[in-house]
Order: structure tokens, then sequence, then C-alpha cells
């Protein structure tokens, strides 16, 4: 089973007001514009939840293994600290780590990416869950957004 460190990060109202702002800012709502007087809004990655999958991936990458060392505090509340704090205050692991902090922010901004165009809010309450315990729920809006048909064909026929 998850640890319960493993979830803090997703309850930490911090840690997900921050995620929340960084993901809306990187994919906000948007329309479609189809060629037609009519218009649909596409949902932003703050609809899909899409701070809860880069959230849960940065709390169970690998890098982020607790050592015991009291001070472990989930990678996504470190990263949400320097998201939002001065330099000088950097929370570990980003003292003193300018390459470690270029390759964050630069994996947070694909994170956002591959957590909206993927299957990740079609899993719905599973989504949280270890990947061997994730069932699809709904079509994921991305399918659609990238006119995936392999996948949404199976989806389709199962429901």
């Amino acid at each position: 089973m998850v640890s319960s460190w493993r979830h803090e990060g997703i309850r930490d109202p911090h840690t997900q007001a921050t995620f929340q702002a960084l993901v809306d800012a990187i994919i906000p709502p948007y329309c479609l514009c189809t060629g037609t007087p009519v218009t649909v809004q596409a949902p932003g990655a703050l609809h899909l939840r899409i701070q809860d999958y880069v959230i849960w991936d940065l709390d169970h990458s690998v890098e982020l293994q607790p050592s015991g060392d009291t001070d472990s505090i989930p990678l996504s509340k470190s990263t949400a600290l320097l998201l939002d704090i001065p330099l000088e205050n950097l929370p570990r692991p980003y003292q003193n780590n300018p390459v470690h902090i270029q390759v964050k922010m630069s994996s947070i901004h694909q994170l956002t990416l591959f957590g909206y165009y993927s299957e990740w809010f079609g899993y719905g309450t599973t989504r949280l869950l270890p990947s061997n315990l994730r069932r699809i729920e709904c079509c994921p809006p991305g399918w659609s957004l990238t006119r995936y048909t392999s996948s949404s064909k199976v989806w389709q026929s199962r429901h």
C-alpha cells in the first residue's frame, strides 16, 4: 500500500494552491475553433486536476526515497516552496544546486503537458492509486483533443 507520506503533497493546501496556479498558467482553458460559428471550450489543466498528476509524479519519482532524515519532506512540497520563496531561502534539495533547479523547472512543464494529454483524467477515482490498480473510468479529454484513436476505440467498445 502507498504510504501516507507519499500523499502528503496532494493533501497540503499550499502545495495544491501553488501547483494549481502553475498548471493553469501552462494550459489555461481555451476555445477550439472548428471553422463553424459554434465555439467549443476545451478544459484547462486546472479543470482536469493535472496539479494532482504533477504532485503525484514528484512524490513518487525515483529520486525521492525517504532516507530516515527527520527533515525529509515530499518533493512536491519542497518544489512548491521553490516556486514561492526568494532564492536565498531555497529548501532542500534545491539549496546551492542551480542545475537541479533548472532540470526540475523543465520537468514540471513537461509533466503538466504529459498529464494533460495522457489518460490521467480518465482514471477518475483510481488515479492516485498505484498504476497496477488504476482503471479507465471515462474517456480522457486529451485523447479526443489529440485525435488519438486506438485506445479511445477500445474505450468506446467497452462502454
